[in-house]
């Protein structure tokens, strides 16, 4: 599968194997390779169990597919460094439940796929309005 960037300029999701993945990184995003490479030695190569490779795989891929489109990880940096520096708790939640939805929605991405609704500009630049949680979260507590 190439991972040639298409006319949107975002490169296409490699196959979902952490060798593909460390190649697209490589490529596409090689400010990304450091710290890729760190992560697996420390959580899989001086383990020596291959159990924690589905979680590397999740957890890379998604960051993969965020760091590839400039805009999107500009975007979800934004809402990120404003929670931070909100005033209250519900400012903060709001736009931290958006950047965790955007993070999930880009770790769904599918090998070949460039962007997808969630990546588009419009379908989220200048929204702090989250889509609301599937299930509400019984351990947190409304504020």
């Amino acid at each position: 599968m190439t991972t040639a960037p298409r006319p949107s300029g975002i490169p296409p999701m490699p196959e979902r194997n952490t060798k593909a993945l460390r190649a697209a990184i490589a490529e596409h995003t090689p400010q990304l390779l450091a710290d890729f490479d760190t992560h697996w030695k420390w959580a899989i190569g001086d383990a020596h169990d291959i159990a924690p490779v589905p979680a590397f795989l999740a957890q890379w891929w998604a960051e993969f597919a965020i760091a590839r489109d400039p805009a999107l990880d500009r975007h979800i940096h934004d809402l990120e460094s404003r929670a931070a520096d909100a005033t209250t708790n519900a400012e903060a939640t709001q736009l931290l439940t958006q950047a965790a939805h955007l993070r999930r929605e880009a770790g769904k991405a599918e090998p070949g796929q460039s962007a997808t609704s969630w990546g588009r500009p419009g379908k989220w630049t200048g929204s702090i309005r989250p889509e609301p949680p599937a299930t509400p979260c019984p351990s947190r507590s409304a504020t």
